[in-house]
């Protein structure tokens, strides 16, 4: 049979143990509860990339839109520039071949 002291003893080792599983326990509970937060902000965080690479690809797509909008206007500026210039052209060819005839007269009138 145990003495006294050896009961004690035992006693003793016994709640060290219990307290030392406690301890142990609860830091695992943490240490999961760590783990499970830190599983939540990588799928966030993948999430969040998925999001990030959609919105690229949209202003990618905005800004090619944007782009072929600028070069329409910018065609249809210079057919416009152009035919006014020939039709400016083709007024003072006009003008200058009046002016020719009139000169001509003017020169046989005299």
């Amino acid at each position: 049979m145990l003495s006294h002291r050896g009961h004690f003893i035992f006693k003793t080792l016994k709640e060290h143990f219990d307290g030392i599983q406690k301890a142990l326990t609860k830091e695992i509970k943490e240490l999961k509860d760590i783990f499970k937060e830190l599983e939540a902000e990588v799928d966030q965080n993948g999430v969040d990339r998925k999001h990030d690479e959609i919105k690229r690809k949209n202003l990618l797509i905005a800004n090619d839109n944007l782009i072929a909008d600028c070069l329409s206007k910018e065609v249809f500026y210079v057919a416009t520039n152009s035919e006014l210039n020939v039709s400016s052209f083709t007024e003072m060819h006009d003008a200058h071949t009046c002016l020719k005839a009139h000169c001509l007269e003017l020169e046989e009138a005299f």
